[in-house]
């Protein structure tokens, strides 16, 4: 850990990259979060960023220790170096050094993941996870809001937009 505040992970495709976008305009038709066919090489280089990621990463940046925690395909060699140009290109010095690849999300430590799929390893993840794009939390707003709420100790006293 980087400093003495807490850890947030989010996850990259659903949450800060338009994946569900780019499959629907490549395959015409809606994207199942949980059979994902592998995608071709170059496909995470040009996704779009998910209204209110970059001011929400922004943010979250100024109170926690955020990292972006992500899962590569494994029979996509190019999405491993894809995403991490990806992050690099939308999140510049927010994102140096704070890429994390990983296939297990429930081995990493944190205070909160925010991940668009409520699977095994995600639900299993030991802090609080935001099940990004569920009724709770449908955009990056209801996010935020929850984080203020959870942490008032950490935001009182501060101005907050």
């Amino acid at each position: 850990m980087s400093s003495n505040k807490e850890v947030i992970y989010i996850d990259m495709d659903g949450v800060v990259a338009n994946f569900p976008k780019k499959w629907e305009a490549m395959y015409g038709k809606s994207l199942d979060l949980y059979h994902i066919p592998p995608t071709p090489p170059g496909f995470y280089r040009d996704l779009e960023l998910m209204p209110g990621s970059y001011i929400a990463v922004e943010f979250l940046c100024k109170y926690f220790d955020v990292y972006f925690l992500s899962t590569a395909e494994w029979d996509n060699i190019s999405s491993w170096s894809d995403k991490r140009i990806w992050i690099e290109e939308k999140f510049g010095k927010l994102a140096h050094k704070r890429l994390i690849l990983s296939h297990d999300k429930s081995l990493h430590i944190g205070k909160y993941l925010i991940d668009d799929r409520a699977i095994e390893s995600n639900l299993n993840f030991k802090g609080k996870f935001i099940h990004f794009g569920s009724a709770q939390f449908p955009y990056w707003a209801s996010v935020i809001d929850f984080i203020k709420e959870d942490n008032k100790e950490l935001f009182s006293n501060k101005e907050l937009p």
